[in-house]
Order: C-alpha cells, then sequence, then structure tokens
C-alpha cells in the first residue's frame, strides 16, 4: 500500500492506494478520479454545497461490489460538515449526513473509496422544502433519439404551464430533466405535480411512456421516474463520473452533464450512433454555474484523464508521510 501526505486547500490528508485502478479497461487510477474531481470543483460544488448526500463508495473499483451509503460514514474529520436529519426510513430515525461543502471534502471522499455524489433536491436548512423537481427518463433497450424526444417532450410539456426546466445526461443512457424551485412547496406537492406531467406524457406518447418499474416490462420504452421527488431521495449530481464508465463507454461520456444548452446538446453535438458524448461543451459557458441557469463546459471526454504534471502541481504531496485521517 502505497501512502502520500498532501494539501488540498490547506487540508492535509493521506491519499492511499492512488494507483489502484477503479475501471481497468480505461485505465483510470484512484488518483485519476481524485484529480477530476478537484480540478472540476468549481463546477461540481455549486450543485452539491449546502445538500445532505448520498454517495457511492466502490472499494475494490468498479468491477467490485459498489453500495449506496446514505449516511456519514465514521471518522470523518471535524472540517467535513454532516447534519443529524430524520430519515424516511423507521430503522434509522435520526441520521448523520454528509453535507457538500468544499474541494478538499470531495478529495477526502474520494480517497475513502466514493465515485460518485448524489445529493438530496433540497438545501440542509429546508429540508422539508424542495427547491428542485426531478424527471428521470429511464430507457430500456431503445434508440438514445426516443430518449432525446422524450426529455423535448416533457420540457415542451412544462413550458406549457410557464415552467422552465433543463436537461442533463445521466452517464448512462437515460436523461434528467430538472425544474429549479423556490422552496415553498413540500414534496408531496412537488411530487403530485411531477405525477400530473408523467401522465400527461403517457397521454400524449402511450407507445414511448410505461409507468412499470419491472425493467423486464419495459423493453423499449422510457420509464419516467417521479418518485426521486420524495424527501430523501437523490439524484446523481451533474460531473459526477458514473460506476457503469467501462459499459457506456462508446455510447455516453460516463459522467452525468449538465446540459442547460439542450438544443444544442440534443442536435449538433450529439454523435453519429445517437450519444450524448461531449454535450457538456456549451459554448459561451462560465467556469462558475449557478445551479442551472448555465451550463459549463468540460473535457470532451468528460472523464478522468492522466495528467500526472498537474496533478503533482495541486497535490505537492511528501511520499512515506503521516497522518490522522483514515485510511482506504
Amino acid at each position: 500500500m502505497t501512502t502520500r501526505v498532501a494539501e488540498v486547500d490547506e487540508r492535509r490528508i493521506l491519499f492511499a492506494n492512488t494507483e489502484t485502478l477503479l475501471w481497468p479497461e480505461a485505465n483510470i487510477s484512484k488518483g485519476d478520479l481524485i484529480d477530476y474531481y478537484v480540478e472540476l470543483a468549481d463546477v461540481v460544488l455549486p450543485f452539491l454545497a449546502q445538500r445532505p448526500l448520498s454517495l457511492l463508495r466502490c472499494p475494490d473499483g468498479v468491477a467490485g461490489e459498489c453500495v449506496y451509503q446514505k449516511t456519514a460514514p465514521p471518522g470523518l474529520p471535524q472540517w467535513i460538515p454532516t447534519r443529524r436529519l430524520r430519515s424516511d426510513q423507521a430503522a434509522l430515525g435520526y441520521a448523520e449526513y454528509v453535507i457538500g461543502s468544499e474541494r478538499a471534502a470531495l478529495a477526502y471522499l474520494v480517497n475513502l473509496g466514493y465515485t460518485s455524489f448524489h445529493p438530496w433536491a433540497c438545501l440542509v436548512e429546508a429540508v422539508d422544502r424542495p427547491d428542485l423537481m426531478l424527471f428521470d427518463l429511464d430507457p430500456t433497450e431503445i434508440a438514445f433519439r426516443e430518449v432525446r424526444n422524450a426529455a423535448l417532450l416533457v420540457r415542451s410539456l412544462l413550458a406549457g404551464f410557464k415552467i422552465r426546466s433543463w436537461v442533463k445526461t445521466s452517464g448512462g443512457a437515460g436523461v434528467h430533466v430538472i425544474v429549479p424551485l423556490d422552496p415553498v412547496y413540500s414534496f408531496e406537492q412537488t411530487l403530485t405535480a411531477a405525477s400530473t406531467i408523467t401522465r400527461m406524457a403517457r397521454q400524449r406518447e402511450p407507445s414511448l411512456f410505461t409507468f412499470d418499474m419491472r425493467r423486464a416490462r419495459r423493453r423499449g420504452k422510457i420509464l419516467i421516474d417521479v418518485l426521486r421527488n420524495r424527501r430523501g431521495a437523490t439524484l446523481v449530481s451533474p460531473y459526477a463520473v458514473r460506476e457503469y464508465l467501462r459499459r457506456w463507454r462508446r455510447r455516453s461520456n460516463g459522467a452525468s452533464s449538465s446540459a442547460a444548452c439542450t438544443r444544442r446538446i440534443f442536435t449538433s453535438t450529439t454523435s453519429g450512433n445517437g450519444s450524448a458524448s461531449g454535450a457538456t461543451r456549451c459554448a459561451g459557458s462560465s467556469p462558475s454555474v449557478n445551479r442551472w441557469p448555465r451550463c459549463s463546459r468540460v473535457g470532451a471526454r468528460g472523464v478522468p484523464g492522466r495528467s500526472p504534471e498537474r496533478a503533482e502541481e495541486r497535490r505537492h504531496g511528501t511520499p512515506d508521510g503521516t497522518d490522522d485521517r483514515r485510511r482506504t
């Protein structure tokens, strides 16, 4: 096991096993993933800051077992904020949740084996009042052009009520439609509104949409999952690297992508096979994201790149150092 103490924004972290390949076929290591999140923190953090997070942990790489962890892992340093919140699972009662905060926290959590971040649809100071309404378009054995058309239909139905929405790719085969809200409605009200739009979409295109959650029964159809609008439910954040990067490597960029420039993403920048790869390179965008109104740029691959020189400049690590941080 190799270890190295490094500073990220003046936070000392003991990085361990950074050479471990998380995606062997893509030659992407744990260190690459840390570099990715550190480099893109300015565009990732606005979607995580002040929100409770669920975390996906793949300690043995994506080929091993990956587990979603809703509650905060034990032994976190004091500078990573957590909050004791009521859980919707009766057996848990109240539990500690990680709260999105800073660049160093991203690096620390990836060092523990977490690969992606899944925020709640609300801020921690208003956990019963969502500020996002979510539509998760989950296709099964259907061309991406149909997923694109489905997302555009949902946006059109929302626009009919003068509701603005944005789209992001899921990092896999699906697409997410996001509606920013003022935090004045309950989760129940938000779920009811989303369900209404979903029923309208199915009435418009009954052969395209399904409400059946069983994957075997929805081949050639798209499930619009609005249960993401329940309290405590999460959706993968923009720019999070997905665990199934290898599976979708030829059809997607492997990262959930913010996609405010919907027309560009679903027309001129889609590749010949209908994928959304590289769709986040939106012209005229700023590297500083204010939630959903902008589309920010990311590398064409949208996945961690190998840049040892830049990584060394960022981390300034010292070999064989010691630190009291948790190791993996």
